[in-house]
Parts: structure tokens; C-alpha cells; sequence
């Protein structure tokens, strides 16, 4: 039974490395079961009696590689916001978790990997949603673009350092990233709700 477990243990941690590099190097598109298989020398009945699917692989994978964002609680919004904007940064300076990251920022043209970004994405997004709303409680001003506007402000010139400038962002960006997020002249009114047509 014991030697059973290891041979399960092992099986599953050479799928999900070879999950894991297939992402890093080519993109979700890349990970297909055949080449998941050619990769990691498992074989395709063994993957399938974990996972039932590609979607299924590919989500449990990500959720195991990226875990959920916790929000932190350091007393205050702009604290907390550099916490996570410290966290992001760290995780895109660490090449694997980057390239795990540009895989799901950057999914295009299959409708199919849509839900896998969207529950990728979720917890750290419900994470600033959640310091907001805790700030909101004692009484701090919040931006007028709410949590959606700072994830925007935040983690768009993390991710543009990353991946267009092609530099691991730093602790420092970070900060700076919060300050111009929380600067009353960083924000505009919400969009407007779109006018009808006319008939």
C-alpha cells in the first residue's frame, strides 16, 4: 500500500511538473494530454484516472502552482495594498511564477480557458475587494474607481515592468504603484453607464 501511494505521489508530481513546464514555456495552449504525457513518461491512462480532463489538469495545477491570495490586515488600505503589490511584485521577479502568470494574463482566442483564468484570478482579486471594503468600515477614503481601479492602477505597471519591459519589478515599484493609486488625481469618476440606443 505504502509503495502504491509512492507511485501515485510520484505520478501525479511528474504531470504537474510537466504541466508546469509546458505553461512556462509555450503558454496554456501548449498543454494538451498527449504532450503532457510525452513530457512527464506517464502514461495517458494514469493521467486520466486523476483528472478527468484537460480543463480539470490545467485547473488544479494552476490553483496547486498559484494558491489563493490571502488579504492581508495591517490596519490600514495603504497598508495592506503594498502587501499585496510587495507579493505580486515577488511573484513575477520569480521567473516559473511569471511565466505561470503571463499564461493566464494573456489567454487568447479559446473560450474553453476562460473559466481557468477567471478562478486563477479570483482570489486575488477578491483579496483587494476585501481590504477595501475592511478600509471602507473604519472609515478611510476609498478611490472613486473602487477595487477595480486600483487593481488596474497596481498590477498594470507590474505586469508592464514584467512583461514589456522585460524587468523583474521591485518592492520599491511596488510602494510607488499604491502611492499613485491612492493619490486623489490618479482617479477619475466611473465610466458612465452606456446611453440606450435610439430607437
Amino acid at each position: 500500500m505504502v509503495e502504491q501511494d509512492a507511485r501515485v505521489t510520484r505520478s501525479r508530481h511528474l504531470i504537474t511538473t510537466a504541466v508546469i513546464d509546458l505553461i512556462v514555456d509555450s503558454g496554456l495552449h501548449a498543454v494538451t494530454v498527449d504532450a503532457v504525457v510525452a513530457r512527464s513518461g506517464v502514461a495517458k491512462t494514469t493521467l486520466y484516472r486523476h483528472w478527468p480532463s484537460r480543463e480539470a489538469l490545467l485547473a488544479d495545477v494552476l490553483t496547486t502552482a498559484l494558491p489563493a491570495q490571502r488579504a492581508p490586515d495591517t490596519g490600514s488600505l495603504e497598508g495592506d495594498l503594498r502587501a499585496l503589490a510587495r507579493g505580486l511584485a515577488g511573484g513575477l521577479a520569480d521567473e516559473r511564477t511569471a511565466g505561470l502568470l503571463a499564461a493566464i494574463a494573456f489567454i487568447d482566442g479559446d473560450a474553453t480557458l476562460d473559466p481557468i483564468r477567471q478562478a486563477a484570478t479570483r482570489s486575488r482579486h477578491t483579496a483587494v475587494r476585501e481590504v477595501v471594503e475592511r478600509a471602507r468600515r473604519r472609515g478611510e477614503t476609498i478611490p472613486t474607481d473602487g477595487p477595480d481601479g486600483l487593481i488596474r492602477s497596481i498590477a498594470g505597471p507590474l505586469f508592464y515592468r514584467r512583461f514589456v519591459e522585460g524587468v523583474p519589478p521591485t518592492r520599491t515599484l511596488a510602494d510607488r504603484c499604491v502611492t499613485r493609486a491612492l493619490s486623489p488625481t490618479d482617479h477619475a469618476a466611473p465610466d458612465p453607464a452606456p446611453l440606450e440606443a435610439t430607437p
